[in-house]
């Protein structure tokens, strides 16, 4: 499968993971699925940046946006670490609000991506070499034990 078609197929299971956990009728629902929703969002993330990002090298093109790009991934690692804590230690206060700003981080990249890299990335990159992208980042997916759907 194409790399920029399988990467928002797994944006799409995030944002429905995210539903998930916003919607969810219990704290122990809540808690479960925000720990699938972690877990799917390291292997997107680790999948996104170490091989999709990576494959545009050096390109100029791709500089600034990709320094967005890696900008929110930060914030949503450190947000979902937060969250994690927060649930780790039973201090779910703020945990609405925490889970709130990780789905609006999320949008944000999700965004970016849609609005600007993959488009700049199905100008760049032929057929071909978005399929075998796609393919490293199954492979990379399914070293990690996490596979995505």
């Amino acid at each position: 499968m194409d790399a920029i078609e399988l990467l928002t197929n797994d944006q799409r299971s995030l944002q429905h993971q995210m539903d998930r956990v916003l919607d969810s009728p219990t704290d122990e629902d809540q808690v479960r699925s925000f720990r699938e929703f972690h877990g799917l969002l390291r292997t997107y993330q680790k999948a996104e940046q170490s091989v999709f990002y990576a494959s545009f090298g050096r390109d100029p093109a791709f500089e600034q946006v990709l320094e967005r790009a890696s900008l929110l991934h930060r914030g949503l690692t450190k947000r979902a670490e937060t969250v994690a804590n927060m649930i780790e230690k039973d201090d779910t206060v703020l945990l609405r609000a925490e889970l709130s700003s990780l789905q609006h981080l999320l949008s944000e990249l999700i965004e970016l991506d849609q609005a600007e890299i993959f488009p700049l990335a199905h100008r760049t990159l032929s057929r071909g070499l978005r399929e075998r992208l796609g393919r490293h980042l199954e492979a990379e997916k399914h070293e990690t034990g996490l596979s995505a759907a």
